[in-house]
């Protein structure tokens, strides 16, 4: 009787030992999940401003323009599913794989990329933000539309779709990689401003 117990007794055994270590014999590479996105979808309200400054004669001399904007990075949380291994996501990649505004236009822009770096314990969670819309293309956006909109306010929304790829390894080289959809949609609002050079005084 007891022999055939004792093999039971010391797997029982085994698995409440390993149970308390970090990395876990039974699952010997990381196995990672994207558990939430927030937002899953992002608004972004801009306002863009064209100040032109008027010498004494009433002569634009300078035409500046400034971009304000408001916008919260989106937080993405990862779980190591099963405490085998703590994994590393190292790198993001981008592909907006529609962009188009409330004109039916279509417009393009290449992936983005960069570093990411998130450290992922054995059998826990880890966030990190990211903008899934850098400022530079929203400032394109804005330029290639603007000579078009006559200061119109709340006339450009562009919507991007994106696929979001993120990938790294764990602590013995397997790979990881995870994909996610995603949508930003950017609400633009114009101004034009006249302000005078010498007193600073809007008119």
């Amino acid at each position: 009787m007891l022999r055939r117990v004792f093999p039971i007794l010391f797997l029982v055994s085994l698995v409440v030992v390993f149970s308390g270590c970090d990395n876990n014999p039974f699952y010997p590479k990381a196995e990672v999940r994207l558990t939430k996105v927030n937002p899953e979808n992002s608004r972004l309200d801009v306002v863009y401003e064209l100040v032109y400054w008027l010498d004494q004669n009433g002569n634009i001399t300078r035409v500046d323009t400034v971009i304000t904007y408001n916008v919260e990075p989106v937080l993405f949380t990862f779980q190591e599913l099963y405490g085998g291994r703590w994994a590393d996501i190292q790198h993001y990649h981008i592909e907006y794989t529609s962009v188009t505004s409330n004109y039916g236009d279509t417009l393009n822009y290449g992936p983005l990329d960069g570093g990411f770096n998130l450290y992922i314990p054995p059998g826990e969670q880890a966030e990190a933000q990211l903008w899934t819309v850098p400022y530079d293309i929203i400032h394109d956006c804005a330029t290639s539309y603007l000579p078009f909109l006559n200061g119109l306010s709340d006339s450009l929304i562009i919507t991007f779709q994106e696929q979001i790829t993120f990938d790294g390894e764990d602590e013995l080289g397997n790979p990881i990689e995870w994909q996610v959809p995603h949508s930003t949609v950017v609400y633009y609002s114009f101004q034009v401003v006249f302000q005078q050079m010498t007193n600073g005084m809007k008119r």
